[in-house]
């Protein structure tokens, strides 16, 4: 397909479309700002087209800077079709501002729409940064859907 390797990229999102054994899929990282003193509401905005017209099947993971019960959260999931991977993982450990004490809180999520299951989710050990990395292995339910705009069977090689 022409879009297989399609790339689109808006303020704090990089996606790739790019093919897997079983038919292209987007694959997107997400970084949005503060809810406050920043404007998250006006960021999440400003990329609601690129999330719309994201095709399926999409994965999708990154620092959201929010809960997963949160608002922002659910406006991408309802947009992009997706679902936060199950479970509450608190991935950020650190200080909010100097005077604050140390937080750990659930901020760094994965999203996958209704064609991925979730098989493992799992938070790494420090590496170098205030936040914790979020390592998931999805699984195909099935077929790729054509509703998605992409063929019902993977390409043969």
């Amino acid at each position: 397909a022409a879009d297989a390797f399609a790339a689109s990229c808006g303020p704090g999102l990089a996606s790739l479309r790019v093919r897997a054994p079983f038919g292209p899929v987007t694959v997107a990282s997400l970084h949005l700002h503060w809810p406050w003193p920043y404007s998250q509401r006006r960021q999440i905005d400003r990329l609601m087209p690129l999330f719309r017209d994201a095709p399926g099947p999409l994965l999708m993971g990154g620092d959201f800077n929010a809960a997963p019960w949160s608002h922002a959260v659910a406006r991408i999931a309802e947009v992009t079709r997706a679902t936060p991977a199950p479970g509450l993982r608190f991935t950020f450990h650190g200080r909010v501002a100097a005077l604050t004490p140390e937080l750990s809180m659930p901020i760094d999520h994965v999203l996958a729409d209704g064609q991925f299951r979730a098989v493992e989710i799992r938070v790494s050990g420090p590496v170098g940064s205030d936040h914790r990395a979020v390592i998931a292995r999805f699984s195909l339910m099935g077929p790729v859907s054509s509703a998605a705009g992409l063929a019902a069977e993977p390409e043969a090689r």
